[in-house]
């Protein structure tokens, strides 16, 4: 299949009707919730998850904000997990070295994802 695995992945939940959307984001966020939790600090993530985690709440318009609702009504059930998610976005940040900050806004391709952006559309999540 032509174009990257993110391309394909934007393709198909664009075309999924919003019930299947809404499945797609549970299976995520259960998928998520079942990973060991790790200490909050920015070594919790690496720049290709923090760069998944703004592409989907930024980039692909309502599944985007269908996820971002999904993503607060999962928080508001898993408080434990939500609170050490919000640790960890929020050490990374405060953190985060130059160094870091390139390697996260390389991973974009369109040169859409800048610090500005970033931190903008993390305060939506935490």
């Amino acid at each position: 299949m032509p174009g990257s695995t993110l391309e394909q992945v934007t393709r198909l939940a664009d075309e999924l009707p919003v019930e299947d959307q809404s499945s797609l984001v549970k299976h995520l966020a259960n998928r998520l919730s079942e990973t060991q939790e790790p200490t909050p600090s920015r070594d919790a993530f690496n720049a290709k998850d923090l760069y998944g985690i703004w592409y989907v709440a930024s980039q692909l318009g309502a599944f985007s904000e269908h996820a971002i609702t999904e993503y607060a009504s999962h928080a508001q059930q898993h408080l434990k997990w939500f609170t050490t998610l919000q640790n960890n976005l929020l050490g990374w940040l405060e953190n985060a070295s130059p160094l870091e900050w390139l390697q996260l806004e390389t991973q974009d391709p369109s040169g859409q994802l800048k610090k500005l952006h970033f931190e903008k559309t993390l305060t939506k999540l935490i």
